[in-house]
C-alpha cells in the first residue's frame, strides 16, 4: 500500500515542527551577524538508522534565516525509498513571520510549497512535478514558526515545572490552521550518549495535531544543543541523536516500511464467505474507534480491542440524502478535471447505464487503465496515473475517486487491511487503500485494485478521507495509530450454501 509512503515525509515533517532547536546560547534580541547556530542528528526508528536532520539558524541583516534538511531511507522489499526534505523560512528579528520554500523529494517526484505571510495570514502556492494551485489562508496572529519559537523560549526562561504554550504553523503537515504546541521543562537529568552518561536538561512537548496528541521527549545541554529526542508514533519509536555531519550521514539500516507492517492472520477465509467476524487487538491507546459502513459494523470490548462483522458486498442505489459538496469536488490528488481523465469515460456511455451498472463500467476503466500493477513508483495522482498507465491499490483508489466524481458520485479514499495469502502462501492481513461511493443513503466499499464492486468480506474499514488534503496528514496518523502493534483474528465466517 503506497499510503504508507506518505509516512515517511510526515515523519520529516514533524522534525522542524517538533522543535529539534530548543535554544541558542546568545542575546536573541540582537544574534551575531551569519549562522549562530548548528545541529546535526541522526534519525533512528525502532533502533535501525533511517536517516538525519540537519538545523541552520543564520543571521541576515534584519532577518532570522533557518535552514532545515532532512534526509529519509526506508526499505521496500529489495529496494529502498529515499525521501528528502529542503526548507527555508525567514523571520524578522523580533520573529515576525516573512516566508517560507520548502522543497520535498520522493524518488522522480518533487513538491515544491511557497508561503508568503500577510497581517491576515499566508498566501501558499504549491507545485508537484506539472500541477501548481494556490490558496489564500488565514491565520489567527500570534503563531510562532522556527526563530520565533526559539526566541519565545529563551525568553521565557522556563523553570522545571513551567510550561510554555504556543500556536506552531507547519504548512506541510496541516495548510489551513496552526496547531497547539506546548513545552514543558522537566528538569536536570543524565541521559546517556555514546555509553556515557551526560547531564541535560529534560524537556517534554505535546503536538496536538488533529484528534491525535504527538508526545516528544527531550534531552538538551545548557546551550540548547540536542542531545536525544524520542517520539514515539504507533508502534514505532522515533529517536532523534545529536551528532556530527559525518556521522550523521553514514552507516544507514532502513527496516522494510512494507513488510514489517503485514499482519499474520490465524486462517484462511474461504472464497464463498458472506460474512466474517475479526478480532483486531491493538497494543496502542486507540484514540478514535474502527467506523461502522454499510457493509462493517464494530463493536468495542476496551479501549484496543474490537469486534469487527464484514459482509460481502452488494452494489445498490437507494435513498437521496444530502451529502457534503466536497465529495463532488477536485482536489490537487483528485484532479478529474484534467483531460486525461475526461477521455477514459466520455465515450463509456454512463448515461445509458443504471447507477449500479455505472460504478461497474468506472471499476472496470480505473482497472484497465492501470495496465502495469506495481510498487516500483512513487504516489500519483489520479491524471499521472492515467499517463503513467502503473500504480497499486493507492492509484487505483485515486483514479476511481476522480472517476466517480467526474460521473457526478459522491466519492471518497478509504482505507484499512484486506487478506490476501503472502509468498508462502500464509494468510494475512496487509495495508491497503480503495474508494467508497455514496449510494443516496451509505457509503459502499468498491475496489478497483481487486476488480470489483461487491467486494468480499475481506476488508477491515479504518478510516475514510475526502482526499481534498495532498498531504494526507491526519489519514496517515489514522493508520500510525495500528502500524506494528495490531493483532487480527478470523473469528467466525459464513458462507454461501
Amino acid at each position: 500500500m503506497k499510503f504508507l509512503l506518505y509516512l515517511p515525509a510526515l515523519l520529516l515533517s514533524l522534525m522542524p515542527a517538533a522543535g529539534q532547536t530548543f535554544g541558542v546560547d546568545i542575546d536573541v534580541d540582537d544574534p551575531p551577524e551569519g549562522i549562530f547556530s548548528e545541529e546535526w542528528s541522526e534519525m533512528y526508528i525502532n533502533g535501525s538508522k533511517v536517516g538525519y536532520t540537519h538545523t541552520v539558524l543564520e543571521r541576515q541583516g534584519e532577518e532570522i534565516l533557518t535552514l532545515e534538511d532532512s534526509f529519509m531511507k526506508m526499505g521496500r522489499g529489495d529496494t529502498a525509498i529515499t525521501t528528502i526534505s529542503t526548507s527555508k523560512t525567514r523571520e524578522k528579528l523580533d520573529g515576525t513571520p516573512i516566508s517560507m520554500v520548502s522543497v520535498n523529494r520522493e524518488g522522480q517526484r518533487t513538491k515544491t510549497q511557497r508561503v508568503k505571510f500577510s497581517p491576515d495570514g499566508a498566501h501558499v502556492e504549491t507545485t508537484d512535478n506539472t500541477r501548481s494551485w494556490s490558496r489564500d489562508i488565514e491565520l489567527d496572529p500570534g503563531f510562532v514558526l522556527s526563530w520565533s519559537y526559539v526566541r519565545e523560549l529563551e525568553k521565557r526562561n522556563l523553570q522545571p515545572g513551567e510550561t510554555l504554550e504556543n500556536q506552531i504553523y507547519v504548512p506541510d503537515l496541516v495548510l489551513d490552521r496552526t496547531l497547539p504546541v506546548s513545552t514543558t521543562v522537566i528538569g536536570e537529568e543524565n541521559v546517556t550518549v555514546d555509553g556515557k552518561k551526560v547531564p541535560s536538561t529534560k524537556i517534554q512537548q505535546t503536538l496536538q495535531l488533529g484528534f491525535l496528541p504527538l508526545k516528544l521527549t527531550a534531552w538538551i545541554e545548557t546551550d540548547g544543543t540536542l542531545l536525544r529526542m524520542n517520539m514515539p508514533l504507533g508502534g514505532m519509536d522515533i529517536t532523534l541523536l545529536g551528532s556530527d555531519e559525518a556521522r550523521a550521514k553514514s552507516s544507514f539500516s532502513p527496516p522494510d516500511l512494507f513488510t514489517n507492517t503485514l499482519i499474520p492472520l490465524n486462517k484462511a477465509i474461504p472464497d464463498n464467505a458472506e460474512t466474517v467476524t475479526f478480532l483486531v487487538q491493538s497494543n496502542g491507546n486507540i484514540v478514535e474507534g474502527l467506523p461502522d459502513s454499510a457493509y462493517q459494523s464494530v463493536k468495542r470490548i476496551d479501549q484496543g480491542t474490537f469486534e469487527v462483522t464484514v459482509q460481502r458486498g452488494e452494489l445498490q442505489f437507494a435513498g437521496n440524502s444530502p451529502l457534503d459538496e466536497v465529495y463532488l469536488q477536485p482536489s490537487p490528488l483528485v484532479d478529474f478535471e484534467d483531460p486525461a481523465i475526461a477521455e477514459l469515460i466520455e465515450n463509456a456511455g454512463l448515461d445509458e447505464l443504471s447507477p449500479e451498472d455505472r460504478v461497474r463500467e468506472l471499476v472496470r476503466i480505473a482497472d484497465e487503465a492501470i495496465s502495469i500493477k506495481s510498487m516500483d513508483m512513487g504516489f500519483a495522482t489520479a491524471s499521472e496515473t492515467v499517463a503513467l498507465s502503473e500504480g497499486d491499490c493507492t492509484e487505483h483508489a485515486l483514479l476511481l475517486t476522480a472517476l466517480g466524481r467526474a460521473a457526478g458520485i459522491p466519492t471518497r479514499g478509504a482505507s484499512g487491511v484486506v487478506y490476501f495469502l503472502d509468498a508462502d502462501g500464509q494468510p494475512t492481513m496487509g495495508y491497503h487503500m480503495w474508494a467508497q461511493f455514496w449510494n443516496g443513503s451509505q457509503w459502499l466499499d468498491i475496489d478497483a485494485a481487486f476488480g470489483t464492486a461487491e467486494p468480499a468480506p475481506i476488508r477491515i474499514l479504518f478510516s475514510t478521507t475526502d482526499l481534498m488534503d495532498p498531504s494526507l496528514t491526519e489519514d496517515v496518523l489514522t493508520l500510525s495509530q495500528y502500524l506494528g502493534q495490531t493483532q487480527i483474528k478470523v473469528s467466525s465466517v459464513s458462507v454461501d450454501r
